[in-house]
């Protein structure tokens, strides 16, 4: 899936994640969001050793995330609860900024 991220003049960072139909290769849909909507998710593992791990999302999508996407001195467990951002990587989408997320109620 295509990201445009863009930070604007006030420091404000906004995503558009662009779905595109492949066959036609046209925009079917266009989603615009700033950092209260982050997406939600657990970690299915994350090795500390090696320095990275994939969390998945609420949806079912699952995301390389290395330990530069984390949040400063953290520390990721299995099924930990978190939140997160999503940038195109060189192979594919990754969590970054992963946070835990205080929030949940699990």
């Amino acid at each position: 899936m295509p990201i445009l991220s863009v930070t604007l003049i006030n420091g404000e960072r906004f995503c558009a994640y662009i779905e595109t139909h492949l066959t036609q290769m046209m925009i079917k849909s266009f989603h615009i969001f700033n950092e209260e909507n982050k997406m939600n998710g657990k970690v299915k593992f994350f090795d500390e050793t090696k320095g990275f791990g994939f969390v998945v999302s609420d949806d079912g999508k699952e995301y390389f995330v290395h330990q530069s996407g984390l949040k400063e001195g953290m520390r990721l467990n299995e099924n930990d609860a978190v939140t997160f951002d999503v940038e195109e990587g060189d192979r594919g989408p990754k969590a970054v900024n992963v946070a835990l997320d205080t929030g949940s109620s699990e």
